[in-house]
């Protein structure tokens, strides 16, 4: 149920496409529009500070609402970039079966009023060049995969082959540049080099998986055991109704992080004598299947990276990047 005071809330709901941004304020009627480039941008942050929004919503919509974001946190206008399945969800809830621009930016406009939403913290330079990097790095990993799949597919021609092959090489060429790039940053960064020096310590955590996970999840470090878990998507999921008790599975948060948690725990259960491995093994002892205990030792390990930075704040004294 909507407060008194978010029913006051000054709020701005956008929707996002490569072209153009459709726009409805609560103080307004109409749907504005606006072309999605820096010109377009700059007119809208204008109408937006003219007409004292306290908060400015919109979707992930797959980088398309990037330099949107970014200008507004220049500008010092509050902004919340929200899931687009839970905008979804709270258009099916309002009965809103219809679909259009304008209505997915009233919709968008009333969920930022109805919800207690906060804005999104800015990231600093370095560490948004490092989530950028560590983003193209995973899509990269997907389509080497893929080609690699395509090459072992039976009766593919020779002349295919020759071409997966070529392709496979840039892919490889691709992902040592990135990696290399990411190893810059952490090294001459000092807003992520002292975290980034932490997780290493860890075991099975190399510098690549702790560039990924520091920078795809900011938050670190401020965080309580559960929300680490949720984050990451690696919280169990209830599955139950009257007498019926289902599987609990993971699922949502942060495939990025959850992948390179995935290799660092493969690797932490293979180092003989290490605590994750006894924990591993206590686990399958108990009956657990191996994907269970696997990712138990997953949870383990984002709940302890969580806990480390969150040491490492408390002794420097110093303000984490993201809250």
């Amino acid at each position: 149920m909507e407060s008194k005071q978010n029913k006051n809330k000054i709020v701005a709901g956008v929707d996002v496409s490569k072209a153009e941004l459709v726009v409805r304020c609560s103080w307004a009627d109409k749907v504005m529009r606006f072309d999605n480039t820096k010109s377009g941008v700059r007119k809208l942050t204008e109408v937006l500070k003219a007409g004292n929004v306290e908060l400015v919503v919109c979707e992930h919509t797959g980088k398309y609402e990037q330099l949107l974001v970014a200008t507004l946190h220049c500008s010092e206008i509050p902004v919340h970039c929200a899931h687009p399945k839970a905008v979804h969800y709270f258009a099916k809830a309002r009965k809103a079966s219809a679909k259009s621009d304008p209505i997915d930016a009233e919709s968008i406009m009333l969920y930022g009023i109805t919800m207690d939403l906060k804005p999104d913290s800015p990231l600093p330079p370095a560490l948004k060049a490092a989530k950028e990097l560590a983003e193209r790095r995973d899509d990269l990993r997907r389509i080497l995969v893929a080609e690699k799949n395509r090459l072992k597919a039976p009766d593919v021609s020779s002349s295919l082959k020759a071409g997966i092959r070529a392709m496979i090489k840039i892919l490889k060429n691709h992902l040592k540049k990135n990696e290399q790039e990411m190893a810059k940053i952490a090294e001459k960064e000092p807003s992520i080099k002292q975290p980034i020096e932490i997780l290493t310590k860890e075991y099975g955590v190399g510098l690549i998986s702790a560039v990924t996970i520091y920078a795809a999840m900011p938050e670190l470090g401020t965080l309580t055991r559960q929300t680490a878990g949720a984050l990451a998507g690696l919280a169990p999921i209830l599955r139950e109704s009257g007498k019926f008790s289902g599987q609990r599975r993971i699922g949502g948060g942060r495939s990025i992080v959850r992948n390179a948690l995935y290799l660092v725990a493969m690797t932490a259960i293979r180092q003989k004598g290490s605590p994750l491995q006894k924990f591993y093994i206590t686990l399958k002892k108990a009956g657990k299947r191996k994907i269970v205990a696997l990712t138990a030792v997953m949870r383990k390990l984002i709940v302890r990276f969580n806990t480390l930075l969150k040491v490492m704040y408390q002794e420097s004294q110093i303000c984490p990047t993201a809250s």
